[in-house]
């Protein structure tokens, strides 16, 4: 019996902040006693949407045994109403939600294990009754139970089309893959559903979609109950998929469910599964399409069956943990996330044991109250009086101050630093601290932080610095539990300009945290969107506005860029690519967009690539900012890179960035370098 709940779809890689992690480490996950919604029989996939368009989201929760889906309107603070119930096919296990038809409105659609999918559209304000497609089709009678779905815009076309996990025969099942593109009214035509064969006794329980490869498609991967592995699904282009080899794992029992998520921080989606036992385990990607060849895991041992999986940060702490539906127990986990991987499991209560709620098999995150906080909704297979339990999550927020790995626009005597802040459940403030020396000696002004309000991205110009000076510096916060600090960043002003009459505005010393201009970053820079003030730095909105500016000038960030990948081919940062890890070059964008960063070597040929005179491929990383801010580019060497920088030989290397903006812009920038490649030092061990 496959148990399924609706699967988050990550569109490309989150253009997240690479950041050290704070000082503080985020408070152990605490909820509220339980609310139990009755009204069903055996309730199994649970999602979270704004179906009845109020502003306050929806619970919709498929019922297995009663063929139906229902919608359950939130209200504020985090109660829901009765359910309405709307017929689908038979035994609908999972539920997802998307724009079909391209109305605005969020539609519904479900897995049937009898082997369909229903779809519900949205009138407006609630579901209009739902159409099947399916078991009767041509080019889906090979799919006899659907187990999972997922919803994506998979052939480019700017709807939302659908992705669905299952199996065919009996005895030993094959794995399918289906794959329905949407029309322009919400149907999905036979002509465009596509099945594809996941293999022998890999019946697919579960799917998850996201920019694995980062080439800006959605791909695929199926967890197969059945065997030990996943299955990656690489979209080669309008919605065309191609299997490449399973991640296989090498301990534990099948795999039952999987999701895609940045779990260790590094810009790349990696891949979450559970065991159908007691396990939950990370594949860890590496942007290009590939993963670790062996998985980490964390064995729970109490057979709880964690049949069910959701990604999100539900201790605060700004990573993205692992929520499983216990199927094997009255709870759900929590496998906090720990150095980039997920820790030991801690064990909730879907409900109070005199309510009869036993096997919870669907689970999701929301934030239903509106605190800022993720909250858990489960639903439970068995109960005497209910099915969706919805348990309000009350873990205290600790302070977080986190410095960025980037500080940018550095001139001899200012610079421009980047953090990401929170107050826990009192008001607080922040400020830099910076200096010479680790200890900070020089302090911006305090600047106010709400309580509960979630974490913020603030910038600050710091002045009156001394030219070719390093210095130091991180964020502070300080509220009722005293004074958090971020990590220690370091880096060093440029040097006097020879003739200082050619100095920008910028370049005027200041008093440390006094009002100051700030420091220009060329005529052909865009304005930023938020621009730091130096008269006590003031927070910029997470969400910044996109910039008005032309967006057809050259931006000096990509110079930046540039210059620090130039850099990257010596001492410790060599050692690090050649290990086969990435290095990162900061980067400023002033509206949405995409940033690629390559390095080739064009003399250099293989034997392959030389029949098509192309050169070789040194440098590889590419960024997705799905709005303003400042971020890392991961860049990482290509395995002929790595085994060419061993040589000893000298190469001439371009260096190319192309940004692609929203508004449709495509800047393209290069720098030649000569050099002389060779083995870094080997690192004493301690």
């Amino acid at each position: 019996m496959h148990l399924s709940s609706a699967r988050a779809v990550l569109l490309g890689i989150v253009a997240t902040l690479a950041a050290p992690a704070a000082a503080h480490a985020g408070a152990p996950p605490d909820f509220a006693a339980s609310q139990l919604y009755s009204g069903f029989t055996q309730a199994y996939g649970v999602a979270h949407a704004d179906i009845t368009r109020d502003g306050v989201g929806d619970a919709i929760v498929a019922d297995r045994s009663n063929a139906t889906v229902s919608v359950l309107a939130g209200a504020p603070g985090g109660t829901f109403g009765p359910p309405t119930a709307t017929a689908v096919g038979t035994l609908p296990e999972a539920v997802a939600v998307g724009d079909f038809n391209g109305d605005g409105h969020p539609d519904v659609a479900t897995a049937n294990y009898s082997g369909t999918i229903s779809v519900a559209l949205n009138t407006g304000s609630a579901l209009a009754a739902s159409t099947s497609f399916g078991a009767n089709a041509a080019t889906f009678d090979d799919m006899d139970r659907v187990s999972d779905l997922v919803v994506g815009d998979f052939n480019g076309d700017g709807r939302d089309d659908l992705a669905a996990s299952g199996s065919s025969g009996s005895g030993t099942p094959s794995g399918r893959l289906l794959v329905a593109f949407s029309a322009a009214d919400g149907s999905f035509p036979a002509a465009d559903v596509t099945t594809y064969d996941i293999g022998s006794n890999r019946s697919g329980w579960s799917i998850a979609a996201g920019d694995v490869d980062e080439d800006g498609k959605l791909d695929l991967i199926t967890a197969n109950f059945g065997r030990q592995d996943l299955t990656y699904f690489r979209n080669q282009g309008a919605g065309t998929f191609t299997d490449t080899p399973t991640l296989a794992l090498t301990a534990g029992s099948a795999t039952a469910a999987v999701e895609l998520a940045d779990v260790d921080g590094d810009g790349h989606l990696d891949a979450a599964f559970t065991y159908s036992t007691a396990d939950v385990g990370l594949f860890r990607g590496h942007g290009d399409g590939t993963f670790d060849a062996t998985p980490v895991t964390q064995h729970d041992g109490t057979g709880q069956q964690p049949y069910e999986l959701a990604i999100g940060d539900v201790d605060g702490d700004g990573r993205p943990d692992a929520v499983t539906a216990d199927f094997g127990s009255r709870r759900f986990g929590v496998w906090p996330n720990v150095a980039g991987s997920f820790g030991a499991a801690l064990g909730f209560e879907v409900g109070e044991a005199t309510e009869g709620v036993n096997y919870p098999s669907g689970v999701a995150l929301a934030d239903v109250d509106g605190d800022g906080r993720l909250d858990v909704l489960t639903t439970v297979a068995y109960s005497a009086s209910g099915g969706l339990t919805v348990r309000r999550n009350t873990t205290p927020r600790p302070a977080a101050a986190t410095t960025h790995s980037v500080v940018t626009e550095i001139t001899p005597t200012s610079a421009k630093v980047a953090a990401t802040v929170s107050s826990a459940d009192s008001d607080g403030t922040w400020r830099l601290g910076y200096g010479t020396t680790s200890t900070p000696s020089l302090f911006t002004s305090d600047q106010a932080l709400t309580a509960n309000s979630g974490p913020q991205h603030v910038e600050a110009v710091l002045t009156g610095l001394t030219p070719a000076t390093t210095y130091h510096v991180r964020a502070l916060v300080t509220d009722a539990a005293g004074e958090t600090a971020g990590a220690d960043v370091t880096f060093t002003t440029a040097p006097k300009p020879a003739d200082p009459d050619t100095g920008t505005p910028g370049d005027t010393p200041g008093t440390p945290g006094t009002p100051g201009a700030p420091p220009s970053t060329g005529a052909d820079d865009h304005p930023a969107p938020n621009p730091p003030v130096t008269a006590g730095p003031q927070p910029v909105p997470s969400t910044p506005a996109t910039p008005a500016a032309a967006p057809q000038q050259v931006r000096s960030d990509q110079a930046r860029v540039i210059t620090a990948t130039a850099r990257l081919f010596g001492g410790r940062q060599l050692a690090t690519l050649l290990a086969g890890r990435a290095v990162g070059a900061p980067f400023v964008a002033r509206e949405p967009g995409t940033l690629t960063v390559s390095a080739e070597a064009p003399a250099a040929r293989t034997a392959s690539a030389a029949a098509k005179r192309k050169p070789v491929r040194l440098l590889s990383g590419r960024r997705t900012f799905k709005r303003a801010g400042t971020a890392t580019i991961p860049i990482k060497l290509t395995a002929k890179g790595r085994a060419m920088l061993r040589t000893g030989r000298t190469l001439t290397v371009v260096v190319t960035t192309t940004w692609k903006g929203a508004g449709g812009q495509t800047i393209t920038t290069k720098k030649t370098i000569t050099l002389k490649a060779k083995r870094p030092a080997r690192q004493r061990g301690r």
